[in-house]
């Protein structure tokens, strides 16, 4: 009798890896340019996609520039809002502003935008007398009057000064003046 014995050696060893799933950054769609005026609010919602659902939060650089981040639920949508009013005359001018959206994984995409404050200056539309150099008699009056107008109809307030004085209780349209015998000489009205 003949037994033939089949022996096989099986060698094992350990593998040990780290294994990672990609995660793609989140993606902001594009915002551009703001303006806004002093005084008057600018709400602007602002919104980003990620591929990976991931929860996303909206961000910037600047402390006084806030971004709230809605709710998101399961939705890969994700809305911010900007919600600014200002009323600081400081602030007016154009302002360089990092908006980013990041994911939990700190994936991120941004874009710079410029944020200009402004506020138009009134106009003097028309004035009475219509020469600007006039010569009034002592004793008699003049009447003064200007027509103003605002693009941005802000609530303007007139002061009339007598060479470099202010006129008090003097913030209407119309001014009224009679010069006395000291009054002589050059003057400048200015409103």
């Amino acid at each position: 009798i003949i037994i033939f014995l089949l022996i096989n050696l099986v060698n094992s060893f350990d593998i040990t890896g780290v294994f990672t799933t990609s995660n793609d950054p989140p993606i902001l769609n594009p915002i551009g340019n703001l303006k806004i005026h002093i005084g008057i609010p600018l709400i602007k919602v602002i919104t980003a996609t990620d591929t990976n659902n991931d929860i996303l939060t909206f961000h910037s650089n600047e402390t006084w520039f806030l971004i709230t981040t809605e709710d998101q639920i399961a939705d890969p949508q994700a809305q911010g809002k900007i919600d600014l009013t200002f009323t600081n005359i400081n602030m007016l001018g154009n302002h360089s502003i990092n908006i980013s959206v990041s994911d939990q994984f700190n994936a991120i995409d941004s874009e710079e935008i410029i944020l200009e404050i402004y506020n138009n200056p009134p106009n003097i539309t028309s004035h009475f007398p219509e020469p600007i150099d006039i010569e009034i008699k002592e004793g008699t009056t003049q009447i003064f009057n200007i027509t103003k107008e605002d693009i941005d109809n802000d609530i303007l307030t007139v002061k009339w000064y007598f060479d470099t004085y202010e006129i008090p209780f003097q913030t209407t349209d119309l001014f009224s003046y009679t010069p006395d015998y000291v009054s002589a000489g050059l003057h400048n009205l200015t409103v």
